[in-house]
């Protein structure tokens, strides 16, 4: 599977005139059923390529 395909659902919001596109996404693990969610943040100039290493993990 691609880590494009592992990021999930990916949705724009628009705050005050910038476009903002940001990711959701649900990982069903047995051995952690109850783990917490996540937050990858970057910064401007970033993307979401940035962080292709740390989605699978």
């Amino acid at each position: 599977m691609q880590w494009l395909e592992q990021v999930g659902q990916q949705r724009d919001w628009l705050w005050r005139g910038w476009q903002i596109r940001y990711s959701v996404g649900r990982v069903l693990s047995p051995q952690s059923p109850n783990a917490p969610p996540i937050l990858l943040l970057h910064g401007f100039g970033a993307a979401l390529e940035h962080w292709r290493h740390n989605i699978p993990v």
